[in-house]
């Protein structure tokens, strides 16, 4: 593969040098791709016939759309010689990514179809690189199928599509171990969706799968069970938030019928084993990422000036920022005749900001030191405002509700973390748990009974996903949980991140003293009924058993008893020492 022609499905590519980059290229794509000056991309992007769908440090794709066809140009980027020495022992990642896609489709598994190869030499080294490959038609990641096209359709017809489309991937998956591909990288967002046919049919035809980023795939015989586990943990990771249960039983049973050869002692037992394997690794990975909420990527940015610092989501316009950075003060006293909360250690207040030159509603809050010594164990631990940014972000990226931190300003003195301040976005027409039973109390009983049940149901979830993804919270009650009222339902967004903590494993007593805390909130509300409680158990234990596979839904009894035992204690102990029992 590494001589002046290159084959390409039998047929050879031809060599040609624009010159630095060194092209292999198909006869009758030459003319389309290449110029004078070698490939004609600045000419696509200045006319808009090329799109960037794709952008990272290393990687660029794009769509291009020119002299009647589609294709798509994906540019690996090598910054310095000594990323270019490794090509010395590796083939470039375009190079990889063409003789495996080549072997891939030889193996029969559906894959994209490279029509041009491009590597920029210098001193002997291969730098930049270049693969250009067809377009597979009206295509759309796995993701984007599942999230954006499926809900478009009616209930039955979404339905059945959904059972086509778990066989289909199961079928691609299977076909790709038995076949030796093994992919290093295999999630939904790798995987390429083709309709059939029209979907606006009665009977549309089931969509074709595609497998795609192939640069770390490794080719062999059919893989072992433990290495097709290993894939199937990674795919399962990555499908979880948009499969259910059902879907993942229905996927298994087809891959093991395309793999006859596969000889598992037990079935079940070897699925309950990657459905805990699969959880472990979505918290894993969760892990890794929430970094990011602190360092300069693609969706934050900081600005550092002296003793002040500031960290922002990547839409919050830097000239904001860095006003909000000469003067944090100014937001809190705009609203201090809207106030949340008052206390000497934290300040809330309901205000605007001028984002983008738009008015936009949030909650601004003031957290500082109670004395020195806080302020010095600050400088060995992240402050209550900087925590309340990173699990706020973490708990989104985790899909559980709550309220978006948009800007965090901190300011030091002497090198002590003084002030830090938060910008969240407000969630319109918000109340606290607490208002909002109160005030379902005036309502007919009726409408209250629907609100309360469809409230004990969204809580249950909230509180399920967050224990399923081993996150807890210190001071779980009423008052740190956002009601919104929707038309056909109740949504639950949880506040107070900062008391949040996530744990690679959660034992069993801290959910129970989470659940406690949340009963005791509600014995101000007495016309709270044990069916409503059940009802929330129910919920609460059915999203849970998605995230751990410890539990199931059945087992709520001995749950309720250690909850029941727990509140007990806790509520005596308010009273004991009279705080109120909210």
């Amino acid at each position: 593969m590494q001589g002046g022609q290159l084959a390409r499905s039998g047929q050879p590519l031809e060599a040609v040098s624009t010159g630095a980059v060194e092209w292999h290229v198909a006869p009758e794509w030459r003319e389309v791709l290449l110029g004078p000056a070698g490939l004609r991309l600045d000419e696509w992007i200045a006319s808009g016939q090329a799109q960037r769908v794709k952008h990272g440090p290393r990687r660029t794709v794009y769509r291009v759309d020119a002299a009647h066809r589609r294709f798509f140009v994906k540019h690996y980027r090598c910054p310095g010689w000594w990323r270019a020495a490794r090509h010395l022992f590796q083939a470039s990642a375009s190079r990889r990514e063409y003789a495996r896609s080549l072997e891939t489709a030889r193996r029969q598994v559906p894959t994209i179809t490279a029509v041009a190869l491009g590597e920029h030499r210098r001193h002997g080294l291969v730098y930049d690189s270049f693969l250009v490959t067809e377009a597979l038609g009206e295509t759309c990641t796995f993701d984007e199928y599942a999230r954006g096209v499926l809900p478009q359709f009616d209930p039955a017809k979404q339905a059945r599509l959904r059972r086509e489309l778990t066989l289909c991937l199961a079928k691609l998956c299977a076909r790709a171990h038995q076949s030796g591909v093994d992919h290093r990288d295999f999630h939904t967002g790798n995987v390429l969706v083709r309709a059939g046919g029209p979907q606006d049919s009665d009977r549309p035809q089931s969509p074709e799968l595609f497998l795609i980023d192939l640069p770390s795939v490794r080719l062999s015989r059919g893989l072992s069970w433990s290495r097709s586990a290993a894939g199937l943990v990674m795919l399962g990771s990555a499908w979880a938030a948009l499969a259910s249960r059902s879907d993942y039983g229905r996927f298994w049973r087809a891959y093991l019928t395309e793999r006859p050869e596969l000889r598992l002692a037990d079935v079940r037992t070897a699925a309950r084993g990657l459905w805990r394997q699969i959880g472990q690794r979505r918290r894993r990975v969760a892990r890794g990422r929430d970094k990011r909420s602190l360092v300069d990527n693609r969706s934050f940015y900081r600005i550092v000036r002296g003793d002040a610092r500031a960290i922002a989501v990547a839409e919050f316009p830097r000239g904001d920022l860095g006003q909000l950075l000469d003067d944090p003060q100014l937001p809190l006293l705009r609203g201090l005749h809207q106030p949340c909360k008052l206390a000497h250690r934290n300040v809330v207040v309901e205000t605007e900001l001028a984002l983008a030159g738009q008015r936009t509603h949030v909650a601004y809050k003031r957290v500082r030191p109670k004395n020195w010594w806080k302020a010095v164990l600050f400088r060995f631990r992240p402050s209550p405002a900087r925590e309340a940014w990173y699990f706020g972000h973490a708990l989104l990226l985790r899909g559980i509700a709550t309220a978006r931190p948009l800007a965090l300003v901190e300011r030091r003195w002497f090198g002590l973390r003084s002030e830090g301040y938060l910008v969240t976005q407000w969630i319109e027409g918000a109340t606290n748990l607490h208002l909002f039973a109160w005030r379902l109390g005036e309502r007919p009983q009726a409408e209250r009974r629907r609100r309360t049940r469809q409230t004990a149901v969204a809580l249950g979830r909230l509180v399920g996903r967050m224990h399923g993804w081993h996150v807890s919270h210190r001071d779980m009650k009423a008052c740190n949980v956002l009601v919104v009222e929707r038309p056909d339902g109740v949504e639950c967004s949880l506040i107070d991140a900062d008391s949040v903590r996530i744990t690679r494993r959660l034992p069993r007593w801290l959910q129970a003293l989470n659940l406690a805390r949340l009963a005791v909130s509600f014995v101000a509300h007495p016309w709270v009924s044990n069916g409503d409680r059940l009802r929330f158990l129910r919920a609460y234990l059915s999203e849970l058993s998605r995230g751990d596979s410890r539990w199931h839904p059945a087992d709520w009894k001995p749950l309720w008893r250690r909850v029941a035992r727990s509140a007990g204690k806790m509520e005596a102990r308010l009273r004991r020492l009279g705080r109120p029992v909210v």
